[in-house]
């Protein structure tokens, strides 16, 4: 199979199924659900992912056999109780982040899945190419939570010559931040913060042109009042990037959409008309069947901030 496939992705696809052989048939779906010009665009994020790996491809691979591992047993809680396993911060730090070799593993983990698993990679593409060409050239781009830096760095690249800023309220999670961007090359282009990001702007700090909240709002208990405490953040007629899943059991996920149409619900309700949205069913499924038995549903909302 990964012959076929663009060098990077082959690249990840063969050290994958070399470590864990029966593995091949879900990465085959997950082939089956790009046609080839979007497999060309995903290649250029994997080789972004090969650059973080670093040449550790045993490790990250480790953490994906982990995170695979976790999903199947909280999708089995989620199937028997019709719910997420935590619903608190507490109980998600208790199980989850307070251990650091856990954070290790699912962090890893999550890394290899963006361009393995077919709705993390289309949330990918959502974003660069959908969102980022709504944009105006030099626009002031703030992204909360930003991960593995692959969202700053995708908009730190992109031709639009983005001025690009993220903020985390972890300075451990900043420092992994900065490494990642430094190995992508683009650390001279973004702007880390270590900032509360439900504190309001200071009187007289420019606002932002656009905001991207991507898989941070099912690990809190209010999302609404999150992205609402965002919004005064953007000018008006500022572009949302939100993405959330629905129906996605995770040890840190709280905040439970049982339908895809509730993330668009959920950006209204905090103050912005939705222009756009695109809903990414996980690895395997059509959209229609993953609602059907309440699968795992990636969604992405475009929004612009209502005027006050």
């Amino acid at each position: 199979m990964h012959e076929a496939l663009p060098p990077n992705l082959s690249h990840i696809h063969a050290a994958v199924i070399a470590a864990w052989p029966e593995h091949g048939a879900v990465l085959q779906k997950s082939v089956a659900a790009f046609p080839p010009d979007q497999l060309l665009r995903l290649d250029d994020i994997a080789d972004q992912v090969l650059r973080l790996v670093d040449g550790d491809m045993a490790r990250y691979i480790e953490g994906y056999r982990w995170i695979s591992r976790m999903q199947l047993e909280e999708e089995l809680h989620f199937r028997r109780t019709g719910g997420y396993r935590n619903s608190t911060f507490e109980q998600a730090w208790e199980q989850v982040y307070s251990k650091p070799e856990v954070m290790g593993l699912y962090m890893d983990g999550l890394l290899v899945s963006q361009v393995l698993w077919s709705n993390h990679a289309q949330t990918l593409l959502s974003f660069t190419e959908d969102f980022l060409p709504r944009l105006r050239p030099g626009a002031r781009v703030l992204e909360v939570g930003p991960g593995h830096g692959l969202g700053c760095a995708l908009a730190a690249s992109h031709s639009g010559n983005f001025q690009v800023e993220a903020w985390d309220l972890s300075e451990a999670s900043l420092r992994r931040t900065q490494e990642h961007l430094e190995r992508l090359g683009v650390d001279d282009r973004v702007t880390l913060r270590e900032r509360d990001a439900t504190v309001p702007l200071q009187a007289g700090t420019e606002p932002f042109d656009a905001l991207v909240i991507s898989e941070v709002l099912e690990h809190v208990e209010k999302p609404v009042e999150l992205l609402a405490g965002l919004a005064p953040h953007l000018v008006e007629g500022g572009l949302l990037f939100a993405g959330v899943p629905a129906n996605s059991p995770a040890p840190d996920h709280l905040y439970l959409l049982r339908e895809p149409e509730e993330a668009l619900a959920l950006v209204e309700d905090a103050g912005f008309d939705v222009v756009g949205h695109h809903f990414h069913p996980c690895t395997g499924y059509s959209l229609e069947r993953a609602r059907e038995v309440k699968a795992t549903v990636s969604c992405v909302v475009i929004g612009c901030r209502r005027s006050a």
